[in-house]
């Protein structure tokens, strides 16, 4: 993080710095993680509602969400997630409520909504999805070659999952993936306490 911030001192191009500030929000979102593994007397798991709590509000620091009247909704399940699973993630929670911040509300007032339930017995879905103004006329999300999207596309696979992304009013992004490791806090008493 002191080395990004360093650069950006250097720098004069908007773009060069608007990509030096994403970078810094990757690692923090990594950061995030890693913090809340060694403060806690489990070193196994992540305690996924209070990292995205985290993670929600260092965004919301970051781009002055209160000035523009962005609001959050978090429907999070006490789930615990090992960190193989929890940093990548954490990566994609980063891009996707960074890609709703950005863009999906030109104007002031909206809300994001970040889901993460356990469907199932054996899968997690992530939802992150905003009432903004959508998906731009002939989106493709095959054809959609920005770092943010490649890097969720990749993630979810690494996660073994399918991603799905819909703009009709507003964006949903949808991640499906297999439990790995991944406990629910009532299915794990006993065994993290």
């Amino acid at each position: 993080m002191s080395l990004l911030s360093t650069q950006s001192a250097y720098l004069q191009n908007g773009d060069a710095l608007d990509a030096i500030r994403q970078s810094q929000n990757r690692v923090q979102s990594i950061s995030l993680i890693h913090q809340k593994l060694y403060s806690g007397t489990n070193v196994a798991s992540i305690d996924m509602p209070a990292y995205i709590g985290d993670l929600i509000n260092y965004l919301r620091d970051c781009f002055d969400t209160g000035a523009r009247r962005i609001r959050f909704e978090q429907l999070v399940e006490p789930i615990k997630m090992d960190l193989a699973q929890a940093v990548p993630l954490g990566l994609i929670l980063n891009e996707g409520i960074t890609n709703a911040i950005k863009y999906a509300f030109p104007e002031k007032d909206g809300e994001v909504i970040v889901a993460l339930q356990v469907i199932g017995d054996e899968t997690v879905m992530l939802t992150i999805a905003d009432n903004g103004r959508g998906l731009p006329d002939g989106f493709d999300i095959k054809a959609a070659s920005s770092l943010g999207m490649e890097m969720i596309k990749a993630l979810s696979k690494q996660l073994g999952g399918s991603f799905k992304i819909k703009g009709n009013s507003g964006v949903t992004l949808t991640i499906e993936f297999p439990l790995e490791k991944v406990l629910h806090s009532a299915r794990a008493v006993g065994l993290y306490n």
